[in-house]
């Protein structure tokens, strides 16, 4: 054999023992079965199981599609009065439409659809008033719209970046403009998504310490900044409402491919989408076990933390329906245990309520 076939050969024995320990980490990890029984399998309707939440009223974003839809589905098939959240009224009713005729036989769901544009903070003030005119309780709010990985930067209504403005500020202003009925409603919770993808996030603690919530832009790593917001703002929620009894937690779906969170992804960014996987190097290979999760399986992991995880779970991060590290995964000292780091918390939670102000003052 001449030296090239030599190296050639070494190559492909290299990549095959790299795609056989990405196979055996993947299989370990769809194997996994926490503590409570649940894991990468457990659907939304099995983790609901035996939960009775009539008298309850649900908020879900983004419940016209996807993940949203299906806790939306799950909740009122759980007896509880759902708010149906998204971007028009026309597709909130379309969703409670689709979501009656998915139900047993005789079923009578209570659903009020609810138009918010979590990309606009006007839109989302609106929807909070709009809420409130309604005179109902609030006992769970999942804040379970997203947007994902825009090949170029794009500004939403107020001039932020979408993603950030989209997953976190909308969310944000939501979930505090509501506070005050939770408490009012307690126990209750807040459901928080967040993404495996958080781990990517380029300068974490830079990025939640800015004065705009703002890096240099790619599609994944802004995405990621996105995702880790959902973490921290749990966290700090959690700390400053558990004593008035609203608990505050997220989550992570894992990596549902038939929804339309990606709607917006295109070629270059399936491009920076590998380039942020390379990085990962050998963690990548955790992910295997994640892909072509189903919607009811994505689902059960937001539905656990609102109907069955104990309190002692609050204002952690969540994922396959069990507790999850977070914080370890940064290699730099300076970015280590965000989660727990109070003053970073603090100041998100203040440049957070900046940014919604300065923005609100201009309409």
């Amino acid at each position: 054999m001449n030296v090239l076939g030599m190296i050639l050969a070494g190559v492909l024995a290299f990549i095959g023992q790299i795609v056989y320990f990405a196979y055996r980490q993947g299989v370990a990890n769809r194997d996994y079965v926490g503590q409570n029984g649940y894991s990468w399998h457990s659907t939304a309707e099995e983790v609901a199981e035996g939960v009775d939440m009539s008298g309850k009223v649900a908020l879900v974003t983004g419940a016209n599609s996807g993940l949203g839809f299906e806790t939306a589905r799950v909740f009122a098939l759980k007896g509880a009065h759902v708010v149906v959240v998204a971007r028009s009224i026309a597709k909130a009713t379309d969703a409670i439409a689709r979501i009656e005729k998915s139900l047993p036989a005789g079923s009578k769901p209570n659903m009020t659809p609810l138009a918010c544009d979590l990309s606009s903070l006007g839109s989302v003030d609106k929807a909070a008033k709009a809420f409130k005119a309604l005179k109902l309780p609030l006992h769970f709010l999942v804040a379970n719209a997203g947007i994902m990985g825009l090949p170029e930067r794009a500004t939403s209504a107020d001039g932020y970046e979408l993603q950030v403005a989209t997953n976190h500020l909308g969310h944000f202003h939501l979930v505090t403009s509501l506070l005050d009925t939770m408490v009012a409603s307690a126990p209750a919770r807040v459901v928080l998504l967040s993404s495996v993808a958080h781990e990517s996030a380029p300068d974490p603690r830079t990025f939640l310490e800015s004065d705009t919530l703002e890096m240099p832009y790619s599609p994944w790593g802004t995405y990621a900044d996105s995702k880790l917001t959902s973490i921290i703002f749990a966290k700090e929620l959690n700390e400053r409402y558990k004593s008035k009894g609203v608990l505050g937690f997220s989550i992570a779906p894992g990596m549902i491919y038939y929804t339309n969170l990606g709607r917006y992804s295109g070629l270059k960014t399936l491009i920076a989408s590998l380039q942020v996987l390379a990085d990962r190097k050998l963690q990548v290979f955790n992910m295997v076990a994640l892909l072509g999760r189903s919607i009811p399986q994505g689902a059960a992991t937001q539905v656990y933390a609102a109907l069955k995880a104990p309190e002692s779970e609050a204002g952690l991060y969540l994922d396959k329906c069990n507790v999850q590290a977070i914080g370890k995964e940064y290699k730099s000292q300076r970015d280590a245990r965000l989660l727990d780091n109070a003053p970073v918390r603090a100041k998100f939670w203040a440049t957070s309520e900046k940014l919604v102000k300065q923005a609100l003052e201009k309409l």
